[in-house]
């Protein structure tokens, strides 16, 4: 377990925190070589820029949406 939490700690230091990401740097610490990880070996892969989204934002999901149609009425059936 610590050495999970060493690699999401170590990803999300790296800006990449996804969990192929993590998954790779658990694998490199067992094998004991070093992560490839370092997008500034690759300055031609456009970089990512991922903010965290607020819980409230997800309201407007859980609101029941305001329309005319009722069932029954109108339906091809």
């Amino acid at each position: 377990m610590a050495q999970v939490e060493h690699a999401i700690k170590q990803a999300m230091g790296l800006g990449a925190s996804g969990f192929d990401a993590i998954k790779h740097l658990i694998l490199c610490a067992l094998e004991r070589r070093p992560a490839k990880l370092d997008l500034t070996l690759y300055p031609y892969l456009p970089s990512a820029s991922i903010g965290s989204t607020e819980p409230s934002a997800y309201l407007s999901l859980l609101q029941t949406p305001k329309t005319s149609w009722q069932p029954g009425i109108g339906d091809a059936s």
